[in-house]
């Protein structure tokens, strides 16, 4: 997955930190941060915290991060204030783009292959995704 364009994506999402504040981290390096701990096991802010601070060199390649890795009660302030449609629409977008070129449907019905059919009926159509190992699954 993308992670230059997720980070782009992020950046549409209202700043919920005070404009004014020293803290001087971006908030779509918060959210990736946040976003890999969840897929890494870490649960609550103190995780994200520890995952930040061990991975730090690795992150530091694909994110700003002009000050420091940001504290657990940074996590807490700005997951805690931002709002969760704008996030969940990020992601979504993400998730769908990147799945986009694995993805692909097969007409199993005569009239959808040549376009007389009306639409896709129902089992007219079978959608599939590559397996990762050269074959395909059906979804």
């Amino acid at each position: 997955m993308d992670m230059v364009w997720l980070q782009k994506k992020l950046e549409e999402i209202p700043d919920p930190q005070q404009p004014w504040g020293t803290c001087g981290i971006k908030l779509e390096d918060i959210l990736v941060i946040g976003l890999a701990t969840l897929l890494d096991t870490g649960s609550d802010f103190e995780a994200r915290e520890r995952f930040g601070k061990e991975r730090e060199a690795a992150l530091r390649k694909f994110l700003a991060l002009p000050s420091r890795i940001p504290d657990a009660c940074t996590f807490f302030r700005v997951f805690q204030r931002i709002k969760p449609a704008s996030l969940s629409a990020c992601l979504y977008v993400w998730v769908a783009e990147a799945r986009e070129p694995y993805q692909w449907h097969i007409n199993i019905d005569g009239k959808t292959i040549c376009g007389s059919g009306k639409g896709e009926k129902e089992g007219t159509v079978l959608y599939c995704e590559q397996d990762g190992k050269g074959s395909a699954k059906a979804l």
